[in-house]
């Protein structure tokens, strides 16, 4: 019963795959040819590779654990070409990293102002097709997704394959990095919603006949189901600091002190002109930054199902 709901899921989303396996190799073979292409023509280059926590243990944690300080070296010249060109084809998962917590190349592109034409039509061709890929799978049910797609793309983490390679269509006057620190947020859960998606992904597992997994969410339901009708459950979704880019062109039309270019800078940031911007570098990061200035002490959680980012507390919650 379990392996014919195995070939009737297999099926029903073997057009989708299809699509997607095609569209993956579009997109390595576009970046192939980029990297060919800009790597002799690079005036200057600057990346900061940054390291991404281990997990503790093989349990399934995606999002644990999250560095409290990052720090990192700063590479530039050769190795930085070097780093960039793997970094903009390499959908690697390494086993070590969380699933939710991918690794990221903060840094910058310098090509001579008369290529900006090509790296512009280089890197829209690119971004296109990753639109692609990102529309095929998005039918794919949530629930079945993360199965599917290890199958499909076994080895890959397809969040970095969805990453756009941000670039400048105008000279830059400035470039700055900074991170994004973002505070817990806290989503209150109801102990039957909990149950209810623990009972869909045991039915997954079945289906997929993943015995380990499927004998797992029987553990946690049973947790959830012993515990009493007054205890209080949250969804606490911590998130990992993110290095981001501000960009001012020469001749800007925005109001004084606001970015032309304001992204994420999971990838280096591709230029093309003959004179090097005012480079702000990415500094190291610490969790004091994120810490409440104003003094008031923070709710205290106990965690009860890490993989699911569950947590009970005691008291109510402000944040």
């Amino acid at each position: 019963m379990a392996l014919k709901k195995q070939k009737e899921e297999d099926l029903k989303h073997y057009a989708t795959l299809f699509a997607a396996k095609q569209k993956m190799a579009a997109i390595k073979e576009h970046i192939r040819a980029f990297n060919v292409w800009w790597q002799p023509k690079v005036l200057e280059a600057k990346v900061w590779p940054l390291p991404v926590a281990a997990k503790p243990s093989a349990e399934n944690v995606p999002w644990m654990p999250a560095l409290e300080h990052i720090e990192f070296e700063t590479l530039t010249g050769q190795k930085a070409i070097e780093e960039t060109a793997l970094a903009l084809i390499n959908f690697y998962r390494y086993p070590e990293d969380p699933a939710l917590n991918i690794r990221r190349w903060a840094g910058f592109v310098l090509l001579g102002a008369q290529f900006r034409a090509e790296m512009l039509h280089y890197i829209e061709q690119i971004n296109i097709l990753k639109t692609e890929l990102m529309d095929i799978l998005s039918v794919i049910p949530d629930g079945s997704r993360p199965v599917v797609l290890k199958k499909t793309f076994p080895g890959e983490h397809i969040l970095a394959a969805y990453r756009h390679i941000h670039t400048a269509t105008q000279d830059v006057r400035t470039l700055a990095f900074t991170w994004q620190g973002k505070v817990p947020k806290n989503n209150p859960i109801l102990k039957q919603k909990l149950i209810e998606q623990l009972l869909q992904e045991q039915q997954t597992a079945i289906d997929h006949e993943d015995a380990t997994t499927a004998s797992i969410r029987a553990k946690e339901i049973e947790l959830i189901s012993s515990l009493s009708d007054n205890i209080r459950l949250i969804e606490r979704k911590l998130y990992a600091p993110s290095p981001r880019l501000l960009a001012f062109y020469c001749n800007s039309q925005q109001k004084t002190g606001v970015a032309d270019v304001m992204n994420q800078a999971p990838l280096p940031f591709f230029m093309a002109q003959d004179v090097q911007p005012e480079i702000k570098p990415l500094n190291p990061w610490s969790i004091d930054q994120e810490k409440p200035k104003s003094g008031k002490q923070s709710l205290s959680y106990d965690v009860l199902l890490p993989r699911l980012r569950v947590f009970t507390y005691a008291q109510d919650i402000d944040s």
